[in-house]
């Protein structure tokens, strides 16, 4: 970008408002679903978006029409990267000033599961602790056979601050917010017959023995993203051909009662680190 086109982005007044209606955009893929997720009509959300997509002089997103996802640009998704970082900085000035005006260590708790524990929370939490060292993180593995009911329950209580789910459902107290697919897969040893499979049904499995199949098989068979960091060299992953029920991670936290600065420059640094 030009000095002079950073310059007319400053003195034009666009700022915070605009960089969040893109983001919203982006993770939504449709401005009538951000536009109510950010709490303004269609035509005022487009407004903001064309607004920056002038001061740029490039825009950000594909725009098929109809009720076709809407789609970045390669300069659309440069632009959200660096916005990113901005909302972060910022919510990370406000943590900053609430830490001071506290006093004392700030305590935040995260209810995750092993997926999360495992692959999500250490570069988030490493990413989070550079900016904030003096808040303490404290993770409480859900027991995921009852994970939905246990969290929601701690959330409305004020026993967690966030939590971590697969099975999220419609609720007037837990907002949930995407972090990324994991569907399931199947595990098992890569010298198996089932191995030289490529993208197999899972009528391969009848009269085999599995590992953890029982009534509580949902919560117990095991996702993409912790099988292909499996450890042992000796195991491999298959994508079934048929998915089963749509798997999704996702950040949970409640909706009545008012997030901190420090909370929310933790749930940004979650959510750059799924997205990485």
């Amino acid at each position: 970008m030009s000095q002079l086109r950073s310059i007319w982005l400053i003195k034009s007044g666009l700022g915070l408002r605009e960089l969040r209606a893109v983001l919203a955009v982006a993770e939504l893929g449709s401005f009538r679903r951000a536009a109510a997720e950010l709490g303004y009509t269609q035509s005022a959300l487009s407004h903001q978006v064309a607004a920056i997509e002038a001061a740029l002089g490039v825009p950000l997103f594909h725009r098929p029409g109809g009720r076709a996802q809407v789609r970045l640009t390669p300069a659309g998704e440069a632009a959200c990267r660096r916005a990113r970082r901005v909302l972060s900085e910022v919510e990370a000035v406000a943590a900053d000033a609430e830490e001071a005006q506290r006093g004392a260590s700030v305590r935040l708790r995260v209810g995750v599961s092993q997926t999360a524990a495992a692959e999500i929370m250490p570069a988030a939490l490493h990413a989070f602790r550079a900016e904030h060292p003096g808040v303490e993180v404290v993770l409480s593995e859900e027991d995921e056979s009852d994970e939905s009911a246990g969290w929601r329950d701690a959330l409305r209580k004020g026993d967690l601050d966030l939590a971590f789910s697969h099975y999220p459902e419609p609720d007037e107290f837990v907002e949930a917010v995407p972090l990324l697919e994991d569907p399931w897969v199947i595990l098992t040893r890569r010298d198996s017959a089932m191995a030289e499979l490529e993208r197999p049904g899972f009528d391969v499995l009848d009269g085999l023995e599995l590992v953890a199949w029982t009534h509580r098989w949902r919560a117990q068979h095991i996702g993409r993203l912790a099988a292909r960091r499996a450890v042992d060299p000796a195991l491999t992953w298959l994508a079934p051909r048929e998915p089963l029920s749509k798997r999704e991670i996702v950040l949970c936290y409640p909706r009545r009662r008012r997030m901190t600065a420090t909370a929310l420059a933790l749930i940004t640094a979650i959510r750059d680190q799924a997205a990485a």
